[in-house]
């Protein structure tokens, strides 16, 4: 897990929640990789608990993902969270699960929060609370997208930027990175990885999660 806090996201305090490195070694080629893109390692944070092991077939404990995310948004008053979208990026389980996790989490905190006040405010002070938090927690996925995109150099920002266009109910944004050189070093860090795969280091494109349809009211203090 990061916390990324700086003028370029507006002063928000980011939370960018991954799945693995599952050993140490892919530990360590974590925070170099951090390092290379300036992330104070001081921010980052690696979970390394028995019902969270790196493995196809092994379901996670979404439950307990979502209490993990919980505690780290409230003791370091994240606003941001930015994570896997429903397939995952490459597919693995694990990743889906990080995903499910954060949208438990979401929707518990949603659905708690709205039976509470409904049991002792009126429909409209209900609606008022609501509408006022709308705003105070923002989740983000990183839209999963085809191996010709992934290799398609500087072409998949055109692609990105169509898919936005033919998609307006969703509430996307197209990253373009200044500095995909940086990226492709970062991505190096991580030995085994780069053999098999590598993401395209020119943009990327993030959506709100479905669930963020519904208000969460979860901003941590």
């Amino acid at each position: 897990m990061l916390k990324l806090t700086g003028d370029t996201l507006h002063k928000k305090a980011v939370l960018l929640v991954i799945a693995h490195p599952d050993d140490e070694s892919m530990t360590d080629e974590l925070y170099k990789a951090c390092s290379m893109l300036k992330v104070p390692l001081k921010q980052v944070v690696v979970f390394d608990h028995p019902e969270l092991q790196d493995g196809f077939g092994k379901v996670w404990n979404h439950t307990l993902i979502a209490k993990i995310v919980e505690d780290n948004i409230r003791s370091h008053g994240i606003d941001t969270v930015i994570t896997f979208d429903s397939y995952g990026v490459s597919g693995h389980c694990n990743h889906r699960d990080v995903h499910i996790g954060i949208s438990t989490y979401i929707i518990c905190i949603h659905c708690f929060l709205v039976i509470y006040l409904s049991i002792l405010h009126s429909a409209s002070e209900l609606m008022v609370l609501i509408d006022s938090q709308q705003n105070s927690f923002e989740a983000w996925e990183l839209d999963s997208s085809s191996v010709l995109r992934k290799y398609s150099g500087p072409v998949d920002i055109w692609l990105s930027i169509f898919m936005a266009w033919c998609l307006p109910h969703r509430k996307s944004v197209c990253l373009l990175n200044e500095h995909p050189f940086k990226s492709f070093r970062a991505m190096a860090q991580h030995a085994r990885q780069w053999v098999c795969s590598h993401p395209s280091p020119f943009s990327s494109t993030a959506s709100t999660l479905p669930v963020l349809n519904l208000p969460c009211l979860s901003r941590g203090p």
